[in-house]
């Protein structure tokens, strides 16, 4: 259950194992406020070194369940795990660094592998802990074009707590918490989404949400110069190009050089 500013440490962690070439599980990642605060427009640089710092904090002290199967047995396992291993503090240069726990390193990595620098950019925009986790999880089906979540489950994903249950508060679920995300994701991300309820009887039991890419716009087509104008005596005569004391001869000549006109026209 990471807050916005959780989450968005997690990313920045991303880029900086990027442009280090560290790599997410070698050794420990720095995050700069100034680099943070230029990451993400809405977090002002005077602020972002105490954002980060309180956030790593939490996000120490935040523990992941991971269901797998035991090797050996092939029966299922259940571990508990911390986002990160370590904290560090650095106010003198206003920084902090994580170390990515082992146990991470392969879920991070393959959300590392479908965040392009173009998608990080925008979900840079998400201004929602719930927006940022929904277009994840979307993200991973845009090829399919469809995903459909059982609402019990996607409640327990977006680790919304006790409550939504029953017609009217799934009513509030959806104005709460979906429908800010879906406009948010199609505003700021490159992906469009929609979506319907899922019915079993009369009772809602899920959300079916339909994803497509959106296209890149076209650039501007370049204009056509425009067309040198055929240069002759009607056209000098007609426009009054000749200068003061100038024959026909030397007109054309003048206004030939100048729209490189080579020869005359009669």
């Amino acid at each position: 259950r990471l807050t916005l500013t959780e989450q968005r440490i997690i990313l920045a962690a991303i880029v900086e194992a990027r442009q280090s070439q560290k790599g997410l599980g070698r050794g420990e990642l720095t995050i700069y406020a100034k680099d943070f605060s230029a990451l993400f427009p809405d977090v002002e640089e005077g602020s972002a070194y105490g954002q980060l710092r309180d956030a790593a904090r939490e996000l120490f002290r935040r523990q992941v369940t991971i269901h797998d199967i035991h090797p050996e047995s092939g029966k299922p396992r259940i571990t508990e795990a911390r986002w990160i291993s370590s904290s560090s503090y650095i106010p003198g240069i206003g920084a902090i660094q994580i170390r990515i726990a082992p146990e991470m390193v392969p879920y991070i990595t393959r959300l590392e592998e479908n965040l392009t620098r173009y998608r990080l950019e925008r979900i840079a925009k998400l201004s929602s802990a719930h927006a940022v986790r929904l277009y994840e999880l979307l993200l991973q089906y845009k090829e399919i074009g469809s995903r459909e979540m059982g609402l019990e489950w996607l409640k327990e994903t977006l680790q919304i707590g006790e409550g939504y249950s029953g017609r009217t508060a799934i009513a509030d679920f959806k104005k709460r918490v979906i429908d800010p995300s879906v406009k948010q994701i199609n505003e700021h991300t490159d992906l469009s989404v929609t979506y319907e309820n899922v019915k079993t009887g009369r009772s809602v039991t899920g959300l079916l949400f339909s994803i497509s890419e959106k296209k890149a716009k076209p650039a501007p087509a370049k204009k056509k110069a425009a067309k040198p104008p055929k240069i002759t005596r009607e056209y000098i005569e007609k426009n009054n190009l000749a200068r003061a004391g100038e024959s026909w001869d030397e007109a054309f000549r003048r206004l030939a050089e100048e729209h490189g006109q080579q020869r005359l026209a009669d």
